[in-house]
């Protein structure tokens, strides 16, 4: 994992990241798990971690980051279809209400094989 202080450049939506998920929020610090999955945006502006696993437990969606102003968000659809290289996120840093706080990016992931 490349910690957020040692990237090269932004995050981008797409990026494949660690996150610490908590039980209410970060101001609260009680550590749910820590998950890795794809930084993305709902339409209405939330900040997500998609996860993708067989595991039943684990959510497919983990919140990290929902807009300060939901009705706005609604209002603004067009500045959520931009192209993704646009919808960098240069100041990225953990808030006390936030669901979950960003690590860093996966550098590399090994997996043990499966038998056959």
């Amino acid at each position: 994992m490349r910690r957020l202080s040692g990237l090269q450049g932004p995050l981008k939506l797409g990026d494949r990241i660690v996150a610490r998920h908590y039980v209410d929020t970060v101001g609260d610090g009680r550590i749910m798990e820590m998950i890795l999955g794809h930084l993305d945006r709902t339409m209405i502006g939330d900040l997500v971690l998609l996860t993708r696993s067989g595991n039943p437990q684990l959510p497919g969606v983990v919140t990290i980051r929902r807009p300060a102003d939901p009705e706005a968000a609604l209002r603004d659809a067009q500045r959520h279809f931009r192209p993704v290289d646009v919808m960098a996120l240069p100041d990225y840093q953990p808030e006390p209400g936030d669901q979950a706080d960003i690590l860093g990016v996966v550098a590399m992931v090994i997996q043990p094989e499966t038998a056959a």
